[in-house]
């Protein structure tokens, strides 16, 4: 077995236990310089059966099917991300290739960087940035967010996350979900959320369903 890792981070993500621990499951081969995946010789070497693992940053978030049916013997596909939106993963059932994603492992992360943007916007710290930090308060006082309401859409492990951290902020919380409900948090129509909100955190899947679900 091979597997071969294509990841700018490998030295950050792998320390001596994991390599080890990877080494003793076949041939491992890591790629760090990015490259169009085509021309990554060494997935294309060889005849042995392989598992690809990639890091969204080599392939700029975008894997393309034909670059996966050239590679020989691919049994398997891991995604260095909780997301599948980058990869067609219905081209790889076909191919009786399974995909794995890790999930739930940034979701702690993105749910901060969200609250964090809606905090920057709330006390525009954009426009103070471009003004090169001269704060006017005239311009620049911005709003408060405790005691506003904040919108969640997809109450997922992202989602219930950033209502928790909106809620300990002293944000009221409302969430429409297709199929997570929680208690502690009061469920609307998705209509409904856009008239209430004052601050929209979208915390969906990018997929084909959720494609058009917030329109104009």
């Amino acid at each position: 077995m091979k597997i071969i890792i294509l990841s700018p981070n490998a030295d950050v993500l792998f320390n001596p236990e994991l390599k080890s621990k990877l080494e003793s499951s076949g041939e491992v081969v890591y790629v760090k310089d990015i490259k169009p995946i085509s021309e990554v010789s060494e997935l294309y070497q060889g005849d042995e059966e392989r598992i690809l693992a990639i890091d969204p940053d080599f392939s700029n978030w975008k894997v393309e099917n034909s670059d996966l049916e050239k590679i020989p013997n691919l049994t398997g596909v891991c995604l260095q991300t909780t997301s599948f939106s980058w990869i067609d993963i219905d081209f790889l059932k076909s191919k009786n290739i399974p995909v794995m994603n890790l999930r739930g492992f940034s979701s702690e992360a993105v749910a901060e960087w969200a609250f964090l943007m809606a905090l920057n916007v709330a006390r525009k710290i954009p426009l103070v940035s471009q003004k090169g930090w001269k704060y006017n308060y005239s311009d620049h006082t911005g709003i408060e967010l405790k005691g506003r309401t904040a919108g969640v859409i997809g109450l997922g492990s992202i989602g219930t996350r950033i209502a928790e951290l909106c809620s300990a902020f002293g944000m009221n919380v409302v969430y429409w979900s297709k199929n997570s409900r929680d208690d502690r948090f009061k469920y609307v129509e998705l209509e409904e959320l856009m008239k209430v909100s004052d601050v929209i955190l979208p915390a969906v899947a990018q997929n084909e369903d959720t494609k058009s679900l917030i329109s104009d």
